[in-house]
């Protein structure tokens, strides 16, 4: 059973963004870009996409693709879809409409098509959220933006993000029709826990059966990647990797809107690949 709900509740999302860039800050003004994947309450999110198109009557239509494996029973995959207002260095993000999906034990792929108004500029900002829940009827909560897959919701703890996708400043806009966000693809013997951007953090979490060697890359699709990382896998010791380099975040010039592209593979099999867009920005630190 499923449902379809548009909604007048608020669904607000803050960032805390530090006044001065620093070590590992982003400057006030920044357009935020979040992304990500992972496991939430016994649930594996492996695809947490979304495609945008302007339609008439200044509306957007946000296609929104999941995937969902998990053994147990009882859960339920609510994917939301928000416009927002305020800032775009902290936007505040109103949940628009949502569906709510039940899930069995197994693989599951929901793919949801919604026509919302076109968000407000500023801060020209739209939020697709993928959120595991037991509840078949509690309205959605406050989930803070910049929350990692596997958090719960501050607002309401029953409900635990799973996948997200926040574009800022109008970075939606540069990319209609493509699929935007994280796609999870780990080969035989390797469970991926979670796969993060924010702004400038790279982060995911996988766990290899065998010992193996991670390469990850970040860069954009029309160039060779500019970083890439070699990390060795302990066979069954988590391995944590967090980045923050300079490529795709707030301490690189861009002159225009750009695709940003975020993979890891092991040996020939991809581990995972996220394709998010980030805003045009001046360095002036």
């Amino acid at each position: 059973m499923r449902t379809f709900v548009p909604v007048c509740c608020a669904l607000t999302a803050a960032l805390s963004v530090p006044a001065a860039a620093g070590a590992v800050g982003i400057p006030n003004g920044y357009p935020r870009t979040i992304a990500g994947a992972g496991l939430a309450d016994s649930v594996s999110i492996s695809r947490a996409q979304a495609t945008m198109q302007l339609m008439s009557g200044n509306r957007v239509r946000v296609t929104a693709y999941s995937t969902a494996t998990t053994t147990r029973t009882g859960r339920r995959l609510v994917v939301v879809v928000s416009r927002c207002s305020g800032r775009a260095s902290s936007p505040t993000c109103r949940a628009t409409a949502f569906s709510r999906s039940a899930l069995e034990p197994g693989r599951t792929t929901v793919k949801r098509t919604f026509a919302v108004p076109r968000p407000v500029t500023p801060p020209d900002a739209l939020r697709v959220m993928i959120l595991i829940t037991r509840t078949s009827s509690a309205p959605i909560p406050l989930c803070s933006a910049g929350a990692r897959p596997g958090s719960a919701c501050k607002g309401d703890r029953r409900f635990v993000l799973g996948g997200d996708l926040l574009m800022a400043g109008g970075t939606w806009r540069s990319n209609l029709g493509t699929r935007l966000g994280t796609v999870v693809t780990p080969p035989a013997g390797v469970s991926v826990d979670q796969v993060f951007f924010n702004s400038r953090t790279y982060a995911w979490t996988a766990t290899a059966q065998a010992t193996g060697t991670a390469i990850t890359t970040m860069g954009y699709p029309d160039q060779p990647p500019p970083r890439r990382f070699t990390d060795a896998l302990k066979a069954g010791v988590p391995k944590v990797f967090t980045r923050r380099p300079m490529v795709g975040g707030a301490f690189e010039t861009r002159a225009v809107t750009r695709t940003l592209r975020f993979t890891s593979s092991i040996g020939d099999s991809s581990l995972f690949s996220m394709l998010v867009p980030v805003p045009p920005w001046t360095n002036n630190a």
